[in-house]
């Protein structure tokens, strides 16, 4: 009893190594079939010509299967191995690269109201509307000239807007040429000076001069069109001559924008309604 018994473990020892070695041939058939037969070039050939005894009941187990793997077409996809008395369990088929879906990587998508030719300096902003009218304008000049728009400067507080003017009045630029209003001109321009003479710190200044802006424009009076968000400084420093011609004609392509080019710094001012 116990000599049949040693008998039958070994039978079944031997039959789950045979199907092991079957499965494992098989799995290994169906990855070198999508292999490349400069990698494996004696896979192919094996697989064509199968031999006696294991490698011959291996061709009956996979053979219909390999035959389609190397027969298929991204038209005609390969159907799941079946399993049967030589192969008691089928390896499942790993997918193709060629027949995966592509799924768009999140936020892959352009920001609506954005343009991959209109760049904007850390700190910018532009409320919608405006956005929009300047991005139009961007693509419009990439067309002619194949170059992005840099926006420099949007909408502003009064301390943002104090600091601009600082860098104004410390250049010499030609302040009363830029600004319409003298009278409110004159008190930011006092707010400066006194600080100067003072020897204040720049930021002490640039602060008095933001609190009278502050005070101004609770008044509701603007300095600038950068504290009403309808303006936009563009950077033209490194323009030719055709491509700022390519600029001021891609901004009269939009309704309610204008342009001023301006020297300290070099830049264009577009004012959008």
């Amino acid at each position: 009893m116990a000599s049949m018994r040693t008998n039958e473990h070994v039978v079944r020892s031997g039959l789950a190594s045979r199907r092991l070695r079957l499965s494992l041939a098989a799995l290994a058939g169906i990855l070198a079939a999508g292999c490349s037969s400069t990698l494996e070039p004696g896979i192919h050939g094996a697989l064509a010509a199968p031999g006696k005894g294991a490698a011959a009941a291996r061709g009956v187990a996979m053979g219909p299967n390999l035959s389609a793997l190397r027969g298929r077409s991204e038209q005609a996809p390969l159907l799941p191995p079946v399993a049967g008395p030589e192969a008691p369990f089928a390896p499942a088929l790993l997918p193709s690269p060629s027949l995966s879906p592509v799924v768009p990587l999140a936020g892959s998508q352009a920001e609506e109201g954005s343009s991959a030719h209109l760049s904007l300096l850390p700190g910018v902003s532009l409320p919608a509307p405006v956005k929009e009218k300047v991005v139009r304008i961007a693509e419009s000049y990439h067309r002619r000239t194949g170059k992005e728009l840099v926006i420099t400067s949007g909408v502003r507080d009064a301390l943002s807007q104090a600091d601009a003017m600082y860098d104004l009045f410390k250049l010499g630029a030609d302040v009363a040429g830029l600004y319409r209003n003298k009278g409110a001109l004159r008190e930011i321009q006092r707010a400066y000076e006194e600080g100067r003479a003072a020897s204040r710190s720049e930021g002490s200044v640039v602060a008095a001069m933001g609190e009278v802006i502050r005070r101004q424009v609770e008044s509701g009076v603007y300095i600038s069109a950068h504290l009403r968000a309808g303006a936009v400084d563009v950077r033209n420093r490194d323009m030719s001559a055709n491509e700022k011609r390519a600029l001021l004609d891609s901004v009269l392509e939009v309704d309610g924008v204008s342009a001023l080019e301006e020297t300290k710094p070099p830049h264009y001012h577009l004012q959008v309604d």
